[in-house]
């Protein structure tokens, strides 16, 4: 699985297995950055860790799963500047950098002062040249493989690399650092991807989860029990497939290696077995518990899995079976589910039909459906036809389709024919649709010509248009341009809008003026419109001022402003902030595109030039620009918070942004120095920002000290200040520990702080721990509040024990209107409420 299918996966399914293998595929470009900055390797851990963290937090936002890289690239840099304040280390750097020659290599103690430089000047590539130096270097990638996983081929990953280490040259000219491009590259090659300690890897992805706040691996199989039959099948076997800490197509080339392996030592040693008697008894089945135990102890990886199918590779049925009995009554680790994957290979590899017999007879639905998606998995490996066939006899229908699908999906490299015979046997459901994406990709990419005639003989109009999207996909990796001139001649409709544009998408990447000529050429204005834009967003990531110039020329108007918001400003304002500032000077007042514009320069400025960017946004008279001025201060104050406090200093306590600029000085300095941090917000003057920089810094120290937090928390004055802080405290302190949280908030007196806190800590255990939600919400003193808690909580109660629930209802000390309103939730039972822990932390106290 490619980072986007990793990031899917962990967004709608919270799978720890998913997250684990993101954090082990780019720690060390994480790590290797941070130590850059830090140069000490426990801080650099410390920085990895919180940047997993936010990745933990913030995956749903990353729309493109390939960019991950130089996602995770930015955010150690800021977070490791944020951890030595860098701008004086940078300042000595570049007085120590020395001048190289091409064909010098820089030493390991040279990079130590010029891998910094480096750093700052990728903070002003742009996205696509940033992720493409990431994957190069960073990661280590050839060019081929920093050219597929960027979408586009050899030669223009190797243009874009090139042009991106040419700027980094000139960036050190300007400041006047000389270095050889070629020792550039070698220093970047040699040294940039450090290895991270070996555990790094893991420690982070287990802490981020519990510091993100995921169900971890308990909510992930909860989530894939409670899915329907099919679903749970399909998303069961992707799991095991990520148990085994490598991607699926490496880890069954090492099957077949090691099957190779094992038959040549079998003939080397056949005769000599033939002649020689045994020596050594068969082990019992407590030899080989012993034994897997002893394996599965080993470090992860590939290691453990070639150790495990060699362990599975001696063991008859009978003792597999019993084996994976034992592995049953074990928790789902990730470990245990490579055994059990290795296991059930076994069983198939010894006998595919007395594996599907024995797995059919296993008591546990989940047990039963788990072995068969990795029954039919290997199955389909060795022998798809088989494999199909068994799968097409089942009853069930959505069964019968979810193992038809794991076996198709196995089978689409080497015959897709055959697949796609099969798939008119499917009906129109998710399953056989990702298939039918899946076979048109990979026969578009070998074979578009036979793909392309196959895909419009398809009976169904819905599985076509899918098919049509798969081989358009496929076919720009190799051809966009004959995939844009097919896409164009298909029919008029949705397929043929989308498949222009994502051949139109590929082009433009490769060759942006003729994706521009052939977007400027359409006749239709809103399809030219929607081509333009397009191109616009392909050709800006690389040369943003070429791609402005010509869509000045092609467009007017509000399709001109809506592309320049969406698709221009940000790379514009990478390259050249105060162009972008002044096209955005020109747009009409109001309007969602011209607030889209603003946005996007000023959360990118503040990114490249904090204080440039403040200077430009105290000239715009918006009422908008508050949370952006913020957002500048911090990123301001992480690389020098002396200069980002004496601005913020120097405003007007009447400014609509000093409030929120004083919050993002405190949380900054919260995350360094709580304690003083805590001191500096509390010398502020009353009217200088005291409250909102106290409330920023119990917040933060809510998640590292809730105690202290409680207890400062009541020293504020009454207020919005003290209210915020009060429910970051409660909701934090929640999670961390429940029951102190549940006595802090019983002691506070009663009101309205009271019951903000309550409300605050019942969004977190009322499913967890109902009855003490229950308890707390007859403490708030708001009887409408106080009404919508109770009912909430009993209607998640009722769900788990209903009997419980039930007597606590009917007993509670309660207005009569809201115990009218219980009476009538135990009457309607469980199914009474759909309330949900983010609807509950909407409910705050009304007075």
């Amino acid at each position: 699985m490619d980072d986007r299918e990793l990031l899917q996966q962990y967004v709608e399914t919270q799978s720890e297995e998913a997250f684990t293998e993101l954090a082990r595929r780019h720690v060390n470009l994480v790590f290797g950055t941070a130590l850059r900055v830090v140069h000490d390797s426990a801080t650099a851990q410390d920085v990895a860790q919180a940047v997993f963290i936010k990745l933990a937090r913030k995956a749903w936002t990353l729309r493109d799963g390939n960019a991950l890289p130089a996602w995770l690239y930015r955010a150690a840099y800021h977070e490791a500047c944020n951890a030595v304040r860098g701008e004086s280390r940078r300042r000595v750097n570049e007085a120590e950098a020395m001048k190289f020659s091409d064909d010098e290599i820089p030493t390991a103690s040279a990079w130590e002062k010029l891998g910094p430089l480096v750093d700052e000047a990728m903070q002003r590539l742009s996205r696509v040249e940033q992720n493409a130096v990431v994957l190069r270097y960073f990661e280590g990638k050839s060019m081929q493989e920093t050219g597929t996983a960027l979408g586009t081929t050899e030669a223009a990953a190797r243009m874009r690399v090139n042009r991106a280490v040419e700027k980094i040259r000139r960036h050190f000219a300007r400041g006047g650092v000389t270095i050889a491009s070629g020792a550039l590259v070698a220093a970047m090659t040699t040294h940039a991807c450090r290895a991270a300690p070996a555990t790094l890897a893991a420690n982070v992805a287990h802490t981020s989860l519990v510091g993100a706040g995921t169900g971890g691996l308990a909510h992930t199989f909860w989530r894939i029990f409670a899915m329907s039959t099919k679903s749970k099948i399909v998303i069961t076997a992707v799991i095991v497939a990520l148990a085994a800490a490598i991607p699926l197509g490496v880890q069954r080339q090492e099957i077949t290696q090691l099957q190779t392996d094992q038959a040549q030592a079998a003939t080397h040693t056949k005769s000599a077995a033939a002649t020689k008697p045994a020596t050594q008894p068969a082990l019992t089945l407590s030899s080989y518990e012993t034994e897997l135990k002893r394996i599965l102890g080993l470090q992860g990886g590939i290691d453990l899995t070639r150790s495990l199918l060699d362990f599975a590779s001696h063991l008859d049925a009978k003792t597999a079976r019993a084996l994976i009995e034992d592995l049953a009554k074990l928790p789902p680790t990730e470990k245990n589910k490579i055994a059990l994957s290795a296991l059930v290979d076994r069983l198939v590899r010894l006998n595919p039909k007395d594996a599907l017999d024995w797995a059919n007879s296993i008591s546990t639905t989940h047990g039963r459906e788990l072995t068969l998606g990795i029954l039919f998995d290997t199955w389909s490996n060795i022998d798809p036809a088989s494999a199909l066939a068994a799968a097409q006899a089942y009853d069930k229908p959505a069964l019968r389709e979810a193992l038809m699908g794991e076996v198709l999906k196995n089978m689409v490299r080497s015959d897709p024919q055959d697949v796609l015979s099969a798939l008119l046997h499917l009906p129109g459901n998710r399953t056989a649709q990702e298939i039918y994406t899946e076979v048109f990709n990979t026969w578009g990419s070998s074979d578009p010509a036979a793909a392309a005639a196959a895909v419009m003989n398809l009976p169904a109009v819905n599985n076509r248009n899918i098919a049509i999207q798969g081989l358009v996909s496929g076919w720009a990796t190799v051809d966009p341009q004959a995939a844009l001139n097919w896409s164009g001649n298909l029919p008029t409709g949705e397929a043929r809008t989308e498949a222009i544009n994502a051949s139109l998408h590929v082009l433009a990447q490769q060759d942006p003026q003729a994706a521009a000529t052939y977007a400027a050429s359409a006749t239709n204005t809103n399809t030219r419109n929607q081509l333009v834009q397009e191109v616009a967003s392909q050709w800006g990531q690389d040369d943003p001022q070429a791609a402005l110039t010509w869509v000045e020329q092609t467009l007017t108007g509000a399709p001109l402003d809506e592309t320049f918001a969406t698709s221009l400003a940000g790379p514009l304002t990478q390259v050249d902030p105060q162009a972008a500032a002044d096209y955005l000077a020109n747009m009409p007042q109001g309007g969602g595109r011209r607030m889209i514009a603003l946005m996007t320069i000023a959360s990118t400025w503040a990114e490249q030039d904090p204080q440039g960017d403040l200077a430009w946004l105290q000239s715009i008279p918006n009422a908008n620009r508050v949370p952006m001025m913020a957002d500048a201060v911090s990123n301001w104050a992480n690389s020098d918070p002396a200069a980002a406090t004496a601005y913020v200093e120097s405003i007007s306590p009447t400014d609509p942004a000093f409030d929120k600029m004083m919050a993002a000085l405190a949380e900054n300095q919260a995350s360094v120095d709580p304690k003083n941090a805590m001191a500096w917000a509390q010398s502020l003057p009353a009217d200088g920002g005291r409250d909102a920089a106290t409330s920023a810094l119990l917040g933060q120290l809510s998640t590292q000290d809730p105690v202290t937090a409680a207890a400062t928390v009541i020293s504020l004055p009454t207020g919005t200040a003290q209210t915020t802080a009060v429910q970051n405290i409660a909701t934090n302190w929640a999670n961390q520990d429940p029951a102190a949280a549940a006595q802090w908030v019983l002691s506070l007196p009663s009101g309205a702080l009271h019951d903000t806190a309550a409300t605050h800590f019942n969004s977190v255990v009322q499913q967890t721990d109902p009855a003490t939600a229950f308890t707390v919400a007859l403490t708030i003193s708001n009887t409408t509040t106080q009404s919508n808690q109770l009912n909430r909580v009993l209607g998640l109660w009722l769900q788990t024990d209903p009997v419980a629930a039930a007597a606590a209802a009917q007993t509670a000390d309660v207005p009569d209107a809201t115990r009218t309103r219980l009476l009538n939730t135990l009457q309607k039972g469980p199914t009474a409420t759909n309330a949900t822990p983010a609807a509950a932390a909407q409910t705050t106290p009304s007075n």
